[in-house]
C-alpha cells in the first residue's frame, strides 16, 4: 500500500500564515522582521486569507528562521497541528473507521491536506514507513518542512487514536545541535537517529489497522461526500490555472501573449480572459506574480547581476526591472539579497 499526498501548490494548511505571526508573538520575535517582503503588512494581519499564498508562508518561515535561529520552527508548528487544521477532511478522517483508511481519503483529497504537509505512507509486511518530500522547496527551510511533516503526522495520529501512536524510531537526513538533538527525543517520545540517508518515520503497520474511536458509519460517509464536493470545485479549475501559469511561466524572457495562450489552452481569448477574471486575477498580474517568485528566487540562491536578471525576466533594462521589483514588494532588488 503506498498514500502519497502530493498537495496542489495553490493551497496551504489553514491559517498558516497568522498561526506563524502569532508565534512571533508569543515569542519575542519582532512581527516588522518576520513580515519582511511578504506584501504582508503589520495593519492587515487580521485580513490574511485562510489560504494564503505558497511563497508569502515560505518566506514567513525564511525570516523566522533568520530572526530566531534558536527555535524549532517546524517542531513547533507540527506539535500545533490538529486533525481540525484540515477542515472537513479533518472531520472525515476522524470518523473513518481504522487509521489507515483515514489516510487513504487524504490521498484521494490532496487539494484539501495543504502544500506543506506533503508525506508518503508505504507498508511493508509489519513495518510501516512515513517519509516527506520537501525537494521542491528552498534548501534554507526543507528541514524545517520535514519537522513540521512529522510532528503533524504525530499530532493528527494522536487526535484521531486518542493517544500517543507508538514508533519504532524517527530517522533525519540533517544533523542538528546536541542539545536540538535532546530536545527532539524528548517531544517525539521515540528514537530519533540524526544524519540518516533519508528522513522517515518506522511504525508497526498494525498501527494502520487500529479501529478509530470516533468512527461514525453515517457522519464519515456525509464528509465524504463534502469532501469530494469541495475536491471537484477546486480540481478542475486548479488543473486549468495550473496549465495556464505552467505555458506562461515557461519562457519568461519572451513570455506568450493572450492570443497565444488562447490557442494553446484550446479556448477563445475572450474566454481565457473571463476564466482569469471568474479567479479574480488577470493576465498581466499572473505574469507579474511569475515573474517575482523567479526573481526572488534568483536573487536569494544566485550572485546573477541585475542586468542580467531583468533580461532573463523579459524586462528591456535593469531600470524597467528594479521599477517593477520595487512594485511588488516595496524594496529594490538589491536589498533583496541575502
Amino acid at each position: 500500500m503506498t498514500i502519497d499526498t502530493k498537495a496542489s501548490p495553490a493551497l496551504t494548511l489553514q491559517y498558516l500564515s497568522r498561526f506563524l505571526i502569532e508565534f512571533c508573538k508569543e515569542n519575542g520575535i519582532p512581527i516588522e522582521k518576520a513580515l519582511e517582503n511578504t506584501n504582508i503588512n503589520s495593519s492587515s494581519i487580521a485580513s490574511i486569507p485562510r489560504t494564503s499564498e505558497v511563497w508569502q508562508d515560505i518566506k514567513l518561515i525564511e525570516n523566522i528562521i533568520k530572526t530566531a535561529p534558536h527555535i524549532m520552527l517546524g517542531v513547533e508548528i507540527g506539535r500545533s497541528a490538529r486533525i481540525s487544521s484540515f477542515g472537513c477532511l479533518g472531520y472525515a478522517m476522524m470518523t473513518a473507521p481504522t487509521l489507515g483508511e483515514a489516510f487513504e481519503l487524504a490521498e484521494k483529497h490532496p487539494a484539501l491536506m495543504g502544500e506543506h504537509f506533503i508525506f508518503k505512507i508505504e507498508k511493508k509486511g509489519r513495518t510501516a514507513y512515513l517519509t516527506t518530500s520537501s525537494s521542491d522547496a528552498p534548501l534554507t527551510i526543507r528541514n524545517t518542512l520535514t519537522d513540521m511533516s512529522f510532528f503533524t503526522f504525530i499530532a493528527i495520529c494522536r487526535d484521531m487514536l486518542g493517544f500517543q501512536p507508538d514508533l519504532e524510531g524517527i530517522y533525519f537526513t540533517h544533523t542538528p545541535s546536541p542539545v536540538a538533538q535532546e530536545q527532539y527525543k524528548i517531544n517525539l517520545n521515540a528514537m530519533a537517529e540524526f544524519g540518516a540517508v533519508e528522513s522517515a518515520i518506522v511504525f508497526k503497520s498494525d498501527l494502520l489497522e487500529h479501529p478509530l474511536p470516533l468512527a461514525n458509519t453515517l457522519c464519515h460517509a456525509e464528509m465524504r461526500s463534502l469532501c469530494q464536493q469541495q475536491e471537484n470545485e477546486l480540481s478542475p479549475g486548479r488543473e486549468w490555472f495550473d496549465k495556464f501559469t505552467a505555458l506562461l511561466g515557461s519562457s519568461l524572457k519572451n513570455p506568450l501573449d493572450v492570443e497565444q495562450l488562447a490557442v494553446q489552452m484550446h479556448c477563445s481569448s475572450r474566454t481565457l480572459r473571463r476564466q482569469l477574471s471568474s479567479r479574480s486575477t488577470s493576465y498581466r498580474l499572473v505574469l507579474d506574480k511569475l515573474r517575482f517568485e523567479k526573481a526572488r528566487d534568483i536573487l536569494s540562491h544566485t550572485d546573477s547581476p541585475i542586468e542580467v536578471i531583468a533580461e532573463e525576466l523579459g524586462f528591456s533594462d535593469r531600470t524597467a526591472f528594479s521599477r517593477a521589483f520595487k512594485r511588488w514588494c516595496g524594496l529594490p532588488p538589491q536589498a533583496y539579497r541575502p
